[in-house]
């Protein structure tokens, strides 16, 4: 027994390793009194580090482009559409370089004339209404269409300008001059403004549009 003791005596008094004073003050000392500091920065620096990285992978894009079709596209035609869109089209930005984004509208139904009944009706349909929400986009100038789906809307009065696409005549491509939606002071959105700045606005926004246009035109001319 006195030897129990005496050994509990000497292990008590006995200096601690490195590491093991390094444990006791990291489970004792700093994790009693600052572990609520220290979980809410490692919180924040994570959130500052997926916001860091989000920033830096987003493109501006230069140009948004429409490529609208009856049924799913060949992943392989995106691609050469977008590099055709991009040697034809100038660069807009700070990059130095033209990033087009090409917006793949599919009315997820097959062609017409081919299809299963109702459904593909359906499919159809709604392609169509998304492709209307994109006709009313200002800042949607060019557009790549199959050749059903320039059909059926240059018949409506779209895509006056729509030409077979030189390389892939399967498809047409086009433009479409949306309305330029002008602020207005009386808009709650905009009522801390003048009209007089509003319409300064409008009129540089006009202009660019202007602009932007001629070039999607043009562009046109150089893929038809």
């Amino acid at each position: 027994m006195d030897n129990e003791k005496e050994l509990s005596a000497v292990n008590e008094e006995a200096p601690l390793s490195g590491f093991a004073r390094f444990e006791d003050w990291l489970t004792n000392s700093f994790w009693f009194h600052y572990k609520w500091y220290f979980i809410l920065a490692v919180f924040g620096v994570t959130v500052l580090i997926l916001a860091l990285v989000g920033l830096v992978g987003q493109v501006e894009y230069d140009w948004r482009v429409v490529y609208a079709h009856y049924g799913q596209e060949d992943p392989a035609a995106c691609k050469e559409l977008k590099s055709l869109l991009e040697d034809a089209l100038p660069e807009t930005g700070k990059n130095r370089r033209v990033d087009v984004e090409l917006i793949d509208l599919a009315y997820g139904g097959p062609a017409p004339g081919t299809g299963s009944g109702e459904s593909a009706d359906l499919m159809a349909e709604n392609g169509e209404y998304r492709l209307y929400a994109f006709l009313e986009d200002q800042n949607c100038y060019l557009y790549i269409l199959d050749a059903d789906t320039f059909k059926r809307f240059s018949g409506l009065g779209y895509f006056s300008d729509g030409r077979p696409l030189g390389s892939l005549p399967r498809y047409y491509v086009a433009t479409n001059d949306a309305q330029v939606k002008l602020l207005s002071a009386s808009d709650p959105a905009y009522s801390d403004y003048s009209q007089d700045f509003l319409d300064d606005v409008n009129q540089e926004y006009a202009q660019e549009h202007e602009e932007l246009l001629a070039i999607a035109r043009e562009t046109v001319g150089k893929l038809g």
